[in-house]
């Protein structure tokens, strides 16, 4: 597997842990929001699909700034999170 298919799929595994954060939100009573938020995570994987270099980096900016939003939702609800491990890219 090639540097690039390796990261894809770092980024992937992190968009299904991250998809259930965003369950999270929506099992608390903010159903439409989590769904939302789920949809936009369920696009940008299917986004990495077809990603070069350049898209999975704006990719995964992406999909660090929507987990930085739901932790802040979480943690408001008084509950504690992980951060997930995304990929480190030096191209």
């Amino acid at each position: 597997m090639n540097k690039l298919a390796k990261i894809k799929e770092q980024c992937k595994e992190s968009c299904i842990l991250l998809q259930g954060k965003a369950n999270k939100i929506a099992a608390a009573g903010k159903e439409e929001e989590g769904v939302q938020i789920y949809n936009q995570i369920a696009q940008l994987m299917e986004e990495l699909v077809m990603a070069d270099k350049q898209a999975v980096k704006n990719i995964i900016q992406r999909a660090r700034l929507i987990e930085k939003n739901l932790d802040v939702w979480i943690s408001r609800a008084g509950k504690e999170t992980l951060s997930l491990p995304w990929p480190k890219i030096n191209w």
